[in-house]
Formats: structure tokens, C-alpha cells, sequence
């Protein structure tokens, strides 16, 4: 379950879209609840609408990290021009 849920957590976290504790049980049951909302909403389509989204969640955390390492490259993260 850690490494099905871990990266799932790890790409909410960083995209901003969700605070999530670091421990392996919390991100486990965000992704669980998560993924449980599509179950319930959608039934057997869930895993597309999941995927929908998960694909904006990964490129929306991509793009969040590529900014923080532009930031740190430039001085950006300690307030310098």
C-alpha cells in the first residue's frame, strides 16, 4: 500500500492542492479517502475520473517544484534579486 499510495500523497503535497502529514498511515489514508470519493461518485468509471485528475495533480506539482528549484538557483528563496 506504501508504494501505490506514496507517490499519490507525495504529488498532492507538492502540487499544494492538500496538507498531508509525512507518515506513511496519513498519506495512505488521504489516498484511500481520495480515491473512495471516486468510487462512490462515479462507480465503475472511477479509476478514469481519478486519472483526470491525477494527471493535473502531477503536472501541477511538477511545475511547483521546477519553481522552488528556479528560486533556490537564482536566490530567489532567500528574499535576493
Amino acid at each position: 500500500m506504501c508504494f501505490e499510495a506514496g507517490p499519490i500523497a507525495h504529488a498532492f503535497r507538492e502540487s499544494g492542492r492538500a496538507e498531508i502529514k509525512t507518515r506513511a498511515e496519513d498519506e495512505q489514508a488521504f489516498v484511500l479517502h481520495w480515491l473512495l470519493t471516486f468510487a462512490l461518485e462515479h462507480g465503475a468509471e472511477w479509476r478514469k475520473h481519478a486519472g483526470d485528475v491525477l494527471e493535473a495533480v502531477i503536472a501541477e506539482a511538477k511545475a511547483a517544484v521546477a519553481a522552488r528549484k528556479e528560486a533556490l538557483a537564482t536566490g530567489g528563496a532567500r528574499g535576493e534579486s
